[in-house]
């Protein structure tokens, strides 16, 4: 008889796309691999700084495109302010 993965010891992921259908194709593949667990999702870096400060995740996976803020001004901002988060 199989175990079932421990998902409490996964790595929790934040994702950060202006494209919906994009997030809940990652958010199915990323739930797949049992190492990992998506915990939120933001189209926009302004929820995406909200976000990572109430969930607290282990990494970001970020879209460089965003709309207004880009995705690399964003990662700037997570690698100054979270260094415990990985981009």
């Amino acid at each position: 008889m199989a175990t079932k993965p421990n998902r409490h010891n996964a790595k929790r992921v934040l994702l950060v796309d202006d494209h919906p259908v994009l997030r809940k194709g990652l958010v199915r593949l990323i739930d797949s691999n049992h190492e990992f667990l998506v915990c939120g999702e933001a189209s926009t870096a302004h929820d995406a700084m909200a976000l990572i400060r109430k969930l607290g995740p282990d990494l970001v996976i970020v879209d460089i495109g965003l709309p207004g803020t880009s995705g690399i001004e964003l990662t700037k901002r997570f690698a100054q302010n979270f260094q415990n988060c990985r981009c």
